[in-house]
C-alpha cells in the first residue's frame, strides 16, 4: 500500500486521502487487489471516525475484509470501544451482516467487545 495512504489513515487525514485519490483515482482499487490491511482497518484501529466515514463512502466493501490476523474493521473498533465507528460500520449504508462476521477463533465483534469490557449504551 502507498505509504502516504497508510499515514493518512493513521492520522485520520481526509484531505490527504482525497488528494491521493485525485492524483491516482485507482489507489483504493489497487489496495483492494493487493492488501489485506486496508485504510479502513487502520483508521478503525486508530479511532478516526471522519476518515472511516469517507472510506466507507468510497469503498464500502472494505468493511468486509479480514486482515491477516482474521479481524475486520468492526472487530477492531469493537475491541477498542470506538462506539461511533461501530455504529458507522453497522449503518444502513454498509452490510448489516458484519456483526456476525467471524474472525479469529470463530468470534464475532461482540465477543471481543465483551471480553475487553467495552460496554456502552447506544
Amino acid at each position: 500500500m502507498d505509504r502516504r495512504l497508510i499515514v493518512a489513515a493513521q492520522i485520520g487525514d481526509v484531505d490527504l486521502l482525497l488528494n491521493l485519490i485525485q492524483y491516482n483515482s485507482l489507489i483504493l482499487h489497487y489496495v483492494s487487489l493487493t492488501e489485506e490491511e486496508t485504510p479502513l482497518y487502520i483508521a478503525s484501529m486508530a479511532g478516526h471516525l471522519n476518515f472511516v466515514r469517507k472510506i466507507l463512502e468510497l469503498k464500502p466493501n472494505f468493511a468486509e475484509v479480514l486482515n491477516q490476523d482474521g479481524f475486520s474493521p468492526l472487530h477492531i473498533a469493537s475491541v477498542n470501544g470506538y462506539l461511533e465507528i461501530v455504529k458507522e460500520l453497522l449503518s444502513l449504508n454498509v452490510n448489516r451482516d458484519l456483526c456476525t462476521l467471524m474472525g479469529r477463533d470463530k468470534r464475532i465483534p461482540l465477543h471481543y467487545a465483551a471480553i475487553k469490557g467495552r460496554i456502552a449504551r447506544c
